[in-house]
Parts: structure tokens; C-alpha cells; sequence
């Protein structure tokens, strides 16, 4: 009711209404009519009423839809799928409590599958709301295969909405697998060459490439003249690793031995095999073999090369030379004692011609060395024993008492051709020596030269006078 109204007076007012829920969806206008009733005698009774725009009449209900569906690229059989889903009500109407489930379709076949389903809160008019849903997929679910999600809103039926065609969703395609490790060697290092009978160190890496965690599992190593693994093969070594998370790498270095019967020098490849004793049931079983580059493998012996060979400018028949000469071992292994020796040929070709000028021992005992100089001017050595030191024979002589003895009676010095070699040179080079009187003459059988006993008198071996030997007959002028 509008109270009166003055000349040229206006009323400006707000009406609440309401539409009845039987009116249909629709267009619309609003028809407002001033004094239907005539109560008012007015001088124009045509100009009464009004007409609005038209207006979309819609029914007041909720209208939930799904806005966005979105799940991980890749997921496992028998292992929970995270799903983030957002709901919308674009009705004007809030919505109740409803439900919302999920399937799982199979790309190829359209075959689906029921994972869950969940409950959703009231939502309000023009509301939003985002969750996260996390639901197992089958273990029974044909892996790998390619499947999406499927989506549908208010799936009970339990609300009345302005649109119920628009309740579904489906999301991207999502790679499918089985819930396994998935074990591969990722590198095999090895040195730059090998010996047979020898030690090998394998440095390797293995990484599990599959989603799920892997147990212990043991490593072999093979030995092969290609890079093909087959029965041929030579099994070096194997070890057991520990277990691998998904997507973990762990490297190990592996110590095994080359067999000593390896033919060599040749080149061989070493194949490294990851569960080797099949302990895993594995997302992939062809991938667990890697092979390494040629590897030289050689014998594991000495190589003695002579790199320094000199002689003298000239040299005289019958006259010592000092050959000078380096020996150098080449190879991976230690060389035992040897010996070298010294031929005198023609030519440069190694042949029975050749006429050998003497040997010289590498390796072995070490004898004591020699007192240098012209004479002796020290009493005789003693060994570890307290016994006189016998120069001549690199050996232990006797008690000290006897060698305290001897010395009392003027000690008898053994000598060995070195040593008379010196005393030839200082003797001016002559071939022949006159020595004052033998004391003792030995001949020890097995010793290349002889060895005279000398006398020692005031610190010196004194040189002429008339050698006498009568235990080996020898005449008193001895050329040596």
C-alpha cells in the first residue's frame, strides 16, 4: 500500500518477491501495475502500468560440477593413486552432502574398473572446493597399459540440480606399470689393462630403476672374448649387494682374480650381471647385463730388456775390458735372479758361433765386498759368530781363537784372484809374482782360478823372494 501522494511527489521503494517454484525456466518480464483496483480516479487510466527488461528466470538449485581432475603420470598396480579434483557449484542453490566416485578405464578397450568412491561436504551456492583423493589400484589391473580417470559427481543421486549432464570428468592418460624393482648396471670401469693370475678390481654401479625397492641381490662377472654373455664364458667373481630404494644408485669396487690359464697376450671384455641368480621379479628382465670395452689382458711375468750396452774404444787379446751394461724389467711381475752372458761375435746375430766371454749373476745371495786397495792393512773380519771372515770364499773361517792364534803367528790371509789381480797392478802389471814364501796352498775344487794363502809380515804382503809350495807341487816362478 502507497499512502498518498502529493503533486509532482514520488515514492521510491524496494519489493521483495517471490517467483513460485512451479514457473519453468525462462525468459521473463515484470509487469507492475499502479492502482489496479481504481481507487484513485485519475484524468488518464491507460498510463497505469510498466514493463521490465527480460529477465532469465532459472529454477533455485545447486549445480555441482568438476572443474578439473588431475593424477601423476605414472602409477603401479596394487599401489595407492593420489587423484586432486576441483569442484563447483554454479547453481544458486546451495548443495548438500553427496558422493563422488572414481573409475579407472583402460585406454585401448574402454574396460573400467571401480576404484572408490568418497564423500563430499555441503557446498554453497557458486562455491568451490579442492581436495585430494587417494585410492589403491587393483593389483589384478592388466600392467603395463596405458588408463585414465573417471570422475562423477553426485553419483547417488541424492541432490536435485539445475544441469545433471555435467557431473563427469576424465583426466589425462597415465602410464600403468607393476609395482617391482628394476635392477641395471649403469657403469663398469676397469684399468687400462690386465694380467692373467692376477688380481682385477670391477668398479661398478647399479641403480634400481623401478618404483618399488629392491632386496639383496647378488652381481656376477664374467670373462669373454665377445660381448655376447654364453656358456663359453669364464665366471670371475661374484658379491652380494644390498638392497636398492626406488631410484637409488650405489657404486662398489669388486676385487676378483683372472685365471691363470687366460690365454695371453689377447682381449677380452668383462660382462657384468645384475641379479644374476634371479632373486627379483623384475619390471624388466633384459636389461640387467652390461658389457665394458676390449681390455688388453697380458702375462703377468717379468721382461728383462738389456737398455745399455758399452765397451771399451779398443781392447787387447788376452786383457781384461769392463763391459758396462744396464738391465731394466719391463714387466708387471719381479724378475728372480738371472744371468747374463757375454759373447764375442762377428756380426750382430746371436749365433753357436760365438765365443762367451763370461757370466754375471743378477740377483740371489749378496756376497760381502771386497777391502779395497793394493794390500791388506787390517787384521782379518769376523762374522756374526766371532770366526775369522774368509775373503777368499765369502764364508766364515773358524773360531776367534784360531784367528787370534794365527795373527800370533803371523795370520795366513786368503786372497782370490781379485785380489792378486791388484797385486799385479801394483806390481807394476807384470804376469809374473814372486811371492816371499807360501805358508798353505789350497786348490778348491769348483772354484774358477786358484786361491793362495799369503804371509802377512809388518802389515804388508811383501813381493819377491822365491815362491815354494810343496803340498801342491807347484815351482817356485808361478805365471797367473
Amino acid at each position: 500500500m502507497i499512502g498518498a501522494l502529493a503533486i509532482n511527489g514520488a515514492s521510491a521503494a524496494a519489493t521483495s518477491l517471490v517467483i513460485p517454484v512451479s514457473v519453468n525456466p525462462g525468459d521473463y518480464r515484470i509487469l507492475a501495475v499502479v492502482d489496479p483496483d481504481d481507487a484513485v480516479a485519475e484524468r488518464n487510466e491507460s498510463n497505469n502500468f510498466r514493463v521490465s527488461s527480460p529477465m532469465p528466470v532459472t529454477l533455485y538449485r545447486p549445480d555441482l560440477t568438476l572443474t578439473a581432475l588431475k593424477v601423476p603420470a605414472a602409477a603401479q598396480s596394487g599401489r595407492p593413486l593420489a587423484i586432486t579434483h576441483t569442484v563447483h557449484n554454479a547453481g544458486p542453490a546451495p548443495a548438500s552432502a553427496s558422493v563422488m566416485t572414481f573409475f579407472i578405464v583402460s585406454d585401448a578397450t574402454a574396460d573400467s574398473v571401480l576404484l572408490g568412491t568418497r564423500k563430499l561436504g555441503a557446498l554453497s551456492g557458486h562455491g568451490t572446493s579442492t581436495l585430494t583423493t587417494s585410492l589403491p589400484i587393483p593389483a589384478s589391473l592388466p600392467v603395463p597399459a596405458a588408463y585414465h580417470v573417471m570422475a562423477i559427481l553426485d553419483s547417488a543421486q541424492q541432490l536435485t540440480e539445475l544441469d545433471e549432464s555435467n557431473n563427469t570428468l576424465t583426466s589425462p592418460s597415465i602410464a600403468v606399470t607393476a609395482y617391482r624393482p628394476d635392477l641395471t648396471v649403469t657403469d663398469l670401469v676397469l684399468p687400462a689393462k690386465a694380467q692373467a693370475g692376477r688380481p682385477l678390481a670391477i668398479t661398478h654401479t647399479v641403480s634400481n630403476i623401478g618404483p618399488a625397492p629392491a632386496r639383496v641381490f647378488v652381481i656376477r662377472f664374467y670373462l669373454s672374448t665377445d660381448d655376447r654373455l654364453d656358456t663359453n664364458d669364464v665366471l670371475l667373481g661374484a658379491r652380494s649387494l644390498a638392497g636398492r630404494a626406488a631410484g637409488a644408485s650405489a657404486a662398489a669396487i669388486t676385487t676378483v682374480t683372472v685365471p691363470a690359464g687366460t690365454v695371453v697376450p689377447a682381449s677380452y671384455r668383462v660382462i657384468a650381471v645384475a641379479d644374476a641368480l634371479e632373486q627379483q621379479v623384475e619390471l624388466d628382465e633384459s636389461n640387467n647385463v652390461m658389457v665394458s670395452d676390449p681390455l688388453p689382458f697380458i702375462a703377468y711375468r717379468p721382461e728383462i730388456l738389456i737398455t745399455a750396452l758399452g765397451s771399451p774404444a779398443v781392447v787387447q787379446a788376452g786383457r781384461p775390458m769392463v763391459i758396462s751394461h744396464t738391465v731394466r724389467n719391463a714387466g708387471p711381475a719381479a724378475a728372480g735372479p738371472f744371468v747374463i752372458r757375454f759373447f764375442l761375435s762377428a756380426d750382430d746375430t746371436p749365433d753357436a758361433g760365438d765365443l762367451l766371454l763370461g757370466t754375471r749373476a743378477v740377483g740371489g745371495p749378496r756376497r760381502r765386498p771386497q777391502q779395497r786397495g793394493g794390500h791388506e792393512r787390517d787384521g782379518p773380519r769376523h762374522c756374526r759368530d766371532g770366526h775369522v771372515w774368509d775373503r777368499g770364499g765369502g764364508r766364515c773361517g773358524g773360531s776367534a781363537s784360531r784367528a787370534r792364534r794365527d795373527q800370533r803367528r803371523g795370520a795366513v790371509v786368503t786372497a782370490h784372484r781379485l785380489a792378486l789381480n791388484r797385486l799385479r797392478r801394483q806390481a807394476g802389471g807384470r804376469r809374473t809374482l814372486r811371492l816371499h814364501r807360501c805358508a798353505r796352498c789350497i786348490i778348491r775344487p769348483g772354484f774358477r782360478g786358484w786361491r793362495f794363502p799369503l804371509l802377512r809380515t809388518s802389515g804388508r804382503v811383501r813381493l819377491g823372494g822365491t815362491f815354494t809350495c810343496s803340498s801342491a807341487g807347484i815351482p817356485g816362478r808361478t805365471t797367473l
